[in-house]
């Protein structure tokens, strides 16, 4: 769930209308419209059980872009070299490397979150992490230089 917003929002208040966005991703885009076939229907489904409507808009529907495996095991090399724990992990975040990924090889590098917050008020990584983030992006960079 990505976005909610109840109306009117008040406690023993049955909402008038209910607006939502959900994210759906995945690392193949078949993936990704059988999800969305799947919503459709439930979608049907419910507004024939119930007699409500309910619309569904595709927003930013955007195919997914995999990180190249040569600049991974670059990443995954230099955090060996760097003495870093590493694990690889897919993602389909929409980052600006999905688009540059569109046109050249692309990977990324996460840093931890403490208590692995991500994306909220709360997300907090120590000034050390960065420090060690940058460190594997500079070497990472230097030694896909050397590699062309």
């Amino acid at each position: 769930m990505g976005y909610l917003n109840v109306t009117p929002n008040a406690a023993n208040i049955v909402p008038g209308q209910v607006d939502l966005s959900i994210d759906m991703r995945d690392l193949s885009l078949e993936t990704i419209e059988a999800m969305v076939s799947a919503l459709e229907k439930r979608v049907h489904e419910i507004e024939t059980a119930t007699g409500n409507q309910i619309q569904l808009e595709r927003q930013h529907p955007v195919a997914p872009t995999l990180a190249s495996p040569k600049v991974q095991e670059t990443i995954a090399a230099v955090c060996d070299s760097l003495k870093l724990k590493h694990y690889s992990m897919p993602s389909r975040a929409i980052h600006d490397a999905q688009e540059i990924g569109r046109f050249t090889q692309m990977g990324m590098i996460f840093v931890p979150s403490h208590a692995g917050v991500s994306h909220a008020e709360d997300e907090y990584t120590s000034p050390e992490q960065c420090g060690q983030g940058a460190d594997v992006l500079l070497h990472t960079l230097l030694q896909l230089d050397q590699q062309l």
